[in-house]
């Protein structure tokens, strides 16, 4: 028996979803992304609910484990990341020295990216996410 991860590539994915009637197409985001959508401060900041829609149909999800690296320091800033669960930290690498701890609800990695510079800090998973 194949699950749909086995029958689908991540290109498809996204063919599908272009496919789709707009009022369905809202209906899989919200699926798929509603939790995440009333939890996110970064989310509620915005008045407008077209523009939330038109954020998370940029929504990439990603996952990592206990230990895994989000991005390096000296990285080129190319997302804004929210957090759904897990603990992220930030630290630098020359002195080992935590800088932000961020948690469910939570976003990190704009200021690098609304400023367009170099990660300042190693981002890292400290509680599974």
């Amino acid at each position: 028996m194949m699950n749909s991860t086995s029958l689908f590539q991540q290109g498809d994915e996204a063919l599908m979803m272009d496919q789709l009637p707009s009022v369905l197409k809202e209906d899989v985001y919200f699926h798929q992304y509603g939790a995440l959508i009333s939890n996110s401060k970064f989310l509620q900041e915005f008045d407008n609910s077209d523009v939330i829609w038109i954020i998370v149909r940029q929504l990439k999800k990603q996952q990592h484990e206990l230990g895994d690296y989000v991005y390096r320091q000296n990285e080129i800033s190319d997302n804004l990341y929210l957090i759904h669960t897990g603990i992220i930290r930030i630290y630098t690498e020359q002195t080992q020295h935590s800088l932000f701890e961020y948690g469910p609800g939570q976003y990190f990695g704009n200021c690098e990216l609304f400023t367009n510079i170099y990660r300042l800090g190693s981002a890292f998973v400290t509680q599974d996410v």
